[in-house]
């Protein structure tokens, strides 16, 4: 290992093929932080020009960079940077934009353009000259060096830091081209070049000991792709983990891959992993499970797809899957189980989705049946229903789905048979906290539904309770997100004199009692026309609830009036189809 100073201009100049190992993180430097580099070189021209002794060389120091040779005969010679790639890529990005600058500009700049191409640019085969770890990184490059402005990747880091480059350079007042080209030279760093023999994993990891700039996903990555060779890496990336990159962040934005491995761990493990110490609990679970790095990440990407079928609410299934399923059920079976994970979607705790991963992987290796996944979904979907409506905290659910299919497989036969019958077994312990039949009725009946922070829930509770046994099946969500249908509350939120006069002399107690209930709860898509009216009005008049398009409206009509008696009586029949609908699981 030897460590030198230098300067960025010379140190580029030495190379015409930057290789960012794949392991490395993706480029991620922001707009701010290009915007310190460049006002750190105006402060440095100033002092550079208040310096009165010319044997003073006042220089910029940037950093450091740790590469280390790639002598392979079969690829392009040149280096690999172990430590530093944000900084070298960023002033890659910065000569790129003066180069352009200086291109379009007159004078002694257009002799800047050509001694930037020749010398830091082109690698002398019409490329630029750098082997990126993300492939969306390598395109965006790819595009900013062929020049074409109209397809250049706008939503690209490194398209968004160069636009920056060359928006501050053409604007330039206080510096020419020429001069802000001359003061790279003096922007220094430390090089360390690696000898063949040295650990590149070791050095790595001990330059970034603190990583804190470094997310658990990264140095996931960073750890399965290093210490394999670099053929086997460039491979694992392409068609392995790049991919598994692409679904967590389809299914959870910026923060997905992070997340797939807590719950990728979650299900390995079963049981929650110490979200803070994920790297730390990944190569634990690593020197355990069995697998080579390359199948490991092999495995990981497939549940990847699962992570993003689940957040999707898309599940495919395919023709040599449940093989005794005619197309026409196959396809029934498809649009039942996606159906179902978007019912699960609507409730704000997603702690289902490792459990469910893993009973979708049992479905994709031939262990359980389709018509078994889709029965579980419903009993996930049944153990949220019943203990939200009777209040029970919800700090436990991670740790019990954690350890849910573990928990299941330890029942014995006697107990129960089969993979429904024991997962059944366990919900109904008293350890999962699932309300009977007589705790959920009577909890249904009182629950406050018409809570702000759970609108989706509500609006998810309606739409169940009007297509339960409907030949019509009404997009109740789809609605509402169109703003076609919104809760209607039958005795209104404002208590006008004429509700008072109707519901008698304890008029306050019983809306007080009643208003939020699921009994004087509907949909409507003529909210603000029925308003605050009174009962028969709102019943009778034109789009009123006898001219209802939904089943639970419509029924509304039959009453009369609309007393306690009446609330009490429609409070016990949604009562009893909410236990038709959310069935407690028999054995």
């Amino acid at each position: 290992m030897k460590g030198t100073d230098t300067d960025i201009y010379h140190f580029m100049m030495g190379f015409n093929h930057y290789i960012v190992p794949i392991y490395q993180r993706n480029y991620s430097w922001d707009i701010e932080q290009c915007a310190t580099l460049y006002d750190d070189m105006l402060k440095l021209y100033e002092k550079r020009q208040s310096i009165k002794d010319p044997s003073i060389n006042h220089n910029h120091f940037i950093g450091s960079v740790v590469y280390q040779y790639d002598n392979d005969p079969i690829s392009q010679p040149g280096i690999y940077l172990i430590d530093g790639q944000q900084r070298v890529i960023t002033m890659y990005l910065f000569y790129l934009a003066l180069y352009r600058a200086a291109k379009e500009s007159v004078g002694d700049a257009n002799t800047i353009a050509q001694r930037l191409w020749l010398t830091l640019l082109d690698n002398m085969k019409g490329q630029h000259r750098f082997t990126l770890s993300s492939q969306e990184d390598q395109n965006a490059m790819d595009r900013l060096f062929a020049g074409n402005v109209d397809e250049y990747n706008r939503d690209s880091r490194l398209t968004k830091n160069f636009l920056y480059f060359y928006n501050r350079l053409t604007k330039e007042k206080q510096l020419t081209l020429t001069e802000m080209f001359n003061l790279t030279e003096h922007l220094s760093f430390v090089q360390i070049s690696l000898d063949k023999d040295d650990d590149a994993q070791l050095i790595f990891e001990s330059v970034n000991s603190k990583g804190l700039y470094l997310s658990h996903g990264e140095k996931v990555k960073n750890f399965v792709l290093m210490g394999i060779s670099p053929a086997q890496a460039q491979t694992s990336y392409a068609e392995q983990w790049y991919p598994l990159e692409l679904n967590s962040k389809a299914a959870e934005g910026e923060n997905g891959l992070d997340n797939f491995i807590f719950y990728y761990l979650t299900i390995k493990n079963s049981k929650l992993p110490e979200f803070g110490q994920l790297y730390a609990e990944f190569k634990k679970f690593y020197n355990t499970c069995g697998l080579d790095k390359v199948a490991l990440v092999e495995e990981m990407r497939r549940y990847s797809e699962l992570f993003l079928r689940v957040k999707k609410c898309s599940y495919e299934l395919y023709p040599t899957w449940d093989k005794e399923l005619s197309d026409d059920q196959r396809q029934e079976m498809q649009t039942a189980i996606e159906l179902q994970l978007k019912r699960l979607s609507y409730f704000p705790y997603q702690r289902h989705i490792p459990f469910v991963m893993q009973t979708m992987w049992l479905h994709q290796q031939h262990q359980i049946s389709a018509a078994e996944l889709l029965e579980t979904l419903k009993l996930v979907e049944v153990f949220y229903f019943r203990r939200w409506t009777n209040g029970v905290p919800t700090n436990t659910i991670s740790r019990f789905f954690a350890s849910l299919h573990e928990e299941a497989k330890a029942v014995s036969d006697e107990e129960a048979t089969g993979f429904l019958g024991k997962l059944k077994c366990v919900l109904r312990r008293e350890s999962a906290r699932l309300p009977n039949d007589v705790i959920f009725k009577e909890a249904f009946k009182q629950f406050a539904f018409f809570d702000n922070s759970y609108k989706d829930l509500l609006y998810y509770t309606l739409e169940r309770l009007n297509n339960y046994g409907q030949r019509e099946q009404v997009p109740i969500m789809e609605g509402i997100n169109q703003n076609t249908f919104s809760i209607e509350h039958v005795m209104p939120q404002t208590l006008t004199e004429e509700w008072c006069a109707d519901l008698g002399p304890d008029a306050e107690k019983i809306y007080d009692l009643w208003k939020d209930r699921i009994a004087n709860l509907t949909l409507t898509a003529y909210n603000s026309a029925l308003s605050n009216r009174p009962f028969a009005e709102k019943r009778d008049m034109p789009n009123g609830y006898k001219d209802s398009i939904l089943h639970l409206t419509k029924s509304i009509a039959s009453h009369e009036h609309w007393t306690e008696a009446d609330l009490e009586q429609r409070a016990e029949e949604l009562a009893e189809l909410a236990l038709k609908i959310w069935p407690y699981p028999a054995p």
